[in-house]
């Protein structure tokens, strides 16, 4: 299954290192929208403490033109 995850250049930088991304507070773009996410994680998933981190990604390319994805300023990519 393929999966599309828009990430900063540093977070895509150390995925291709990695081989993997890691979801990491310091790599979140949009803080509060993740914050929401680890509390319906929590609701959902027995035990679920908030780690490891989520990553925020989507089944089908997101259309950019429609919402405010990334914050002004911030040097990113979206790749699948």
């Amino acid at each position: 299954m393929k999966f599309w995850s828009i990430q900063t250049i540093k977070a895509w930088e150390k995925a291709q290192v990695n081989g993997y991304l890691v979801g990491s507070p310091e790599h979140y773009m949009i803080p509060e929208k993740y914050s929401w996410m680890i509390e319906q994680m929590q609701k959902r998933l027995k035990n679920y403490d908030g780690s490891p981190p989520p990553i925020w990604v989507w089944t089908k390319k997101p259309d950019l033109r429609q919402t405010c994805h990334v914050n002004t300023g911030i040097n990113s990519r979206i790749r699948c």
